[in-house]
């Protein structure tokens, strides 16, 4: 399913699935299913699968939720187009 996401992802999601990717990775770097991590947020079973799979699309809060469930954090920042310089 993530695989197909990722074959088929829209251009203007590139930043969603950059960090979608990263998400991916280290849920599983940490050995935790989809279901615990939605466990660990406090939302629907199923939803962070829904979020990998491109289906559904995560809000800015729940990418906040869903870092932390992972142990981690993420800050975005707006830094200039280089090719602005």
């Amino acid at each position: 399913c993530y695989e197909d996401y990722m074959a088929t992802r829209p251009v203007h999601h590139d930043l969603y699935a950059e960090l979608i990717d990263q998400l991916v990775v280290r849920r599983k770097d940490l050995g935790l299913s989809q279901l615990e991590v939605d466990k660990r947020i406090g939302c629907a079973d199923g939803l962070v699968g829904k979020w990998e799979c491109g289906t559904r699309t995560p809000l800015p809060r729940s990418f906040a939720e869903w870092s932390k469930a992972l142990g981690g954090f993420i800050i975005f920042t707006l830094l200039p187009d280089a090719s602005d310089q």
